[in-house]
């Protein structure tokens, strides 16, 4: 609607500008027109009065002289008619455009009104649709809030189940590392056990090398006394008997030697395998002690896991506990208060009982109600025991996970480094575009400059063609004035006539042509002037588009800055915080996209200067045209 009224106020200013243009028009038409049948005649006086003269001297002949005579009087006659006419004419076509002018004007000022009551119509509207679009937006709020407190419930609801299920697994945990731990300390019973016995022998063999070695050695002392008795015997005595015995002797010591060696080897050898068996009876020990303290460690740390999980288990249960106490004293508060509206209702109505039946119905439901409450209970702590399993799992996925997550840090540290040398060539890059973005908005305001100087010295040169017009309108009065009086003279002498029609044909003359002169000026200096205004009003209109195009550009490069300075801060923000998970990332292939746009915002804000800078010159070009042409 609004618009609507807009185009027929300007359709109405449209049509006042045409109209008052048609009225000079044919108001300068007018003149010209008469001026143009004056001049004509004019000449054609003069032409009659030069054959007039001609035919003075050839014939001299009186009476067509007084025939041409009457002649232009009656022409004259004519032409002041038609002189009254057109300016009855200008009269009445003037009161015409001034009553039109007025209707017009009536016309806007209702226009004017409705263009008001549509705007503030348009206003009321506006504020309207933003308190409904407000209130739609403050619902879709508390929606959200609704629905993220819904979530929050949910995931607590979630995460005690889990808790419950944690602990129910490292209860089952506890219980089967408590019956390894039977296990392991039996086994280190028999194990213990069996180093004993082992020692004992090892004791008993050592015992019995001993003896031997020592009885080894006394043979070997023997040996030794009996082969230096038998040199000597050798030496002293020369009988064979005493050879032969000697000899016996030696066979039988040699005998025991070799069963004594033999001994010997066989005790090496039990002694050799018992050491080895001792040495891996020690190792198993040590495995088993180790394998015993690790269990000891991994008991204690179950022990702690269930007592922290036992804790936090009470105090859930005790909130749990505390809510449904709360419940039921609620209950019992709610039966208590209807039990006494019973006992003193029960003597007025009979209905009350019906009150009393519902008031038991409650509690069977408040009863069913902890009974599902203590089932879901048992159900919690079933399900903690299965979840006590999934964490062991979760942890082994979390080593993995962190090794991926060292990876990836590594990563993202190089592509930091690299984004920042990248932010460092596209801040250069912006700071060599502000300042050419600087320099055009410079050399725009001073074409702005120039056109304004341009404009002042256009309206100037106005002010001055206004002014010659005056001056011409004011002479071409004044030869009307001549031409007037020049036609009112009567019938005077011959001579006299003679006189003024040798005089008058050079003043005519000299007046219509400046007359004509002046009109032709006139009139170019009219077309020249039209030319100049719409040249000037397009050259102001592509100006001004030129300028706002730069001042969204200029906005545009200072929304761009802005958000490459925010970047930067987030990304130090990154670099400093341990939770770069959770926040955005700005990849290479994101900087190389931004990098395209701004070299291609850049490509049409310089072909747009280029543009501007081309109308600027050409402006400037066409106002020192027109101050040399004035």
């Amino acid at each position: 609607r609004c618009f609507k009224i807009n185009m027929d106020v300007q359709d109405a200013n449209t049509v006042c500008k045409e109209n008052k243009e048609e009225i000079n028009h044919t108001k300068e038409n007018g003149k010209e027109n008469v001026v143009r049948n004056l001049s004509n005649n004019v000449e054609e006086v003069k032409l009659e009065n030069i054959k007039a003269i001609n035919i003075k001297d050839i014939d001299l002949d009186e009476n067509v002289h007084l025939n041409n005579m009457q002649k232009l009087e009656f022409e004259l006659d004519a032409c002041r008619q038609k002189i009254k006419q057109l300016e009855e004419d200008f009269g009445m076509a003037e009161i015409n455009s001034k009553k039109q002018q007025i209707e017009l004007d009536l016309q806007i000022l209702n226009l004017k009104k409705q263009l008001e009551k549509a705007v503030k119509e348009k206003e009321e509207a506006v504020v309207r649709f933003a308190f409904s679009e407000k209130s739609n937006i403050d619902i879709d709020n508390l929606k959200k809030n609704n629905e993220s407190l819904e979530g929050k419930l949910r995931r607590s609801y979630n995460e005690r189940d889990r808790i419950c299920s944690m602990l129910d697994m490292k209860i089952h945990e506890l219980s089967n590392s408590n019956k390894e731990k039977e296990q392991l300390k039996l086994e280190c019973g028999i194990i213990q056990n069996k180093l004993k016995t082992a020692l004992n022998n090892y004791k008993l063999e050592n015992e019995t090398r001993i003896s031997l070695e020592k009885s080894c050695e006394n043979l070997r002392a023997q040996l030794e006394k009996l082969q230096e008795n038998v040199q000597t015997n050798e030496q002293a005595c020369q009988d064979s008997q005493k050879l032969v015995i000697v000899e016996k002797q030696l066979t039988e010591v040699q005998a025991q030697l070799i069963l004594e060696r033999h001994k010997n080897a066989d005790l090496n050898i039990k002694y050799n395998e018992l050491q080895a068996k001792f040495i891996q009876v020690s190792t198993d020990k040590d495995i088993a002690q180790n394998h015993v303290t690790d269990l000891v460690q991994k008991v204690t740390k179950f022990e702690t896991d269930i007592e922290q999980m036992t804790l936090e288990y009470k105090e859930t249960r005790n909130k749990d506990l505390e809510i449904t106490h709360k419940q039921i004293f609620e209950a019992q508060t709610t039966i208590l208060n209807n039990e006494q509206e019973i006992e003193r209702l029960n003597i007025l109505n009979e209905e009350l009982t019906n009150e009393l039946m519902e008031s038991r119905k409650k509690e069977n439901e408040l009863l069913q109600f902890t009974k599902s409450a203590t089932e879901k209970n048992v159900a919690l702590q079933s399900k903690f025991s299965s979840l006590e399993a999934m964490v062991l799992g979760h942890c082994a996925e979390k080593d993995l996970l962190q090794t991926a997550l060292n990876e990836q840090t590594q990563k993202l540290s190089t592509i930091q480094n690299d984004l920042m040398s990248e932010q460092t060539k596209y801040k250069n890059e912006c700071d060599v575009l502000v300042r050419h973005l600087a320099a055009k908005t410079e050399s725009l305001e001073r074409a702005q400059l120039k056109l304004a100087e341009s404009q002042g010295e256009v309206q100037v040169l106005k002010r001055k063609h206004s002014a010659v017009v005056k001056e011409l309108n004011r002479e071409l009065q004044q030869v009307k004035k001549s031409q007037n009086s020049l036609g009112e003279p009567k019938t005077i002498n011959k001579g006299s006539n003679t006189s003024l029609s040798s005089i008058e044909p050079n003043t005519n003359s000299q007046n219509s042509n400046q007359d004509t002169e002046f009109l032709e000026r006139i009139l170019k200096l009219q077309k020249i002037k039209a030319k100049q205004a719409e040249k000037l009003d397009f050259l102001e209109e592509h100006c001004k588009a030129l300028v706002v195009e730069i001042q969204n550009k200029t906005r545009v490069m200072q929304t761009l800055l802005l958000h490459t300075n925010y970047s930067k801060s987030d990304l130090s923000v990154l670099s400093q915080s341990e939770s770069f998970k959770d926040e955005p990332e700005i990849t290479l292939e994101m900087s190389q996209i931004m990098n395209k746009n701004l070299q291609a915002l850049l490509e049409d804000t310089l072909l747009k200067n280029v543009a501007l800078k081309e109308n600027v010159d050409t402006l400037a070009s066409e106002v020192m045209r027109l101050n040399k042409i004035n």
